[in-house]
């Protein structure tokens, strides 16, 4: 008899075990699934941000192509403007002064100067410039050339 109490009693403790074990099963479970949850509304939240930020991308990548050709018509224009100011000066000084003219080496027409050639030529070639400014001023002329090419 004694035998059987031992079992019974060590019966006992095992079921009490395995029901404390069963519950701290239920428990993580529990969590796992308010987890899962938890993260599904996440990804939701994130597939939605995304389809937004293309269509965001997309309008700033028109607005940026707009500014691009406003900036390119305002340089022809500019260019333009200048040429025919230059050209409709120079006829009439040459008939105002009847002295001849010293000829100069310059040509009449230099070569537009791109953005990346007078960044080497007038910042990253001058070696009192601090090194700080030539970095972020080429990140910043990168950016501009980036966007609006190199003009």
């Amino acid at each position: 008899m004694a035998g059987q109490i031992k079992y019974y009693k060590s019966v006992m403790q095992h079921a009490h075990d395995v029901r404390t074990l069963s519950a701290g099963v239920e428990k993580v479970i529990a969590v796992a699934l308010d987890s899962q949850n938890h993260m599904t509304a996440i990804i939701r939240k994130l597939i939605e941000a995304s389809h937004i930020s293309a269509a965001e991308k997309k309008g700033l990548e028109n607005e940026i192509k707009r500014l691009h050709e406003t900036l390119l018509s305002a340089f022809t224009k500019a260019l333009d403007s200048r040429s025919a100011t230059t050209e409709a000066s120079a006829p009439a000084t040459s008939e105002a002064n009847t002295k001849p003219k010293k000829v100069t080496a310059t040509p009449k027409t230099r070569p537009a100067t791109l953005l990346t050639e007078a960044l080497n030529r007038f910042l990253n070639s001058k070696p009192a410039k601090s090194l700080e400014t030539q970095r972020d001023t080429s990140r910043t002329v990168a950016l501009f050339i980036e966007a609006f090419g190199d003009l």
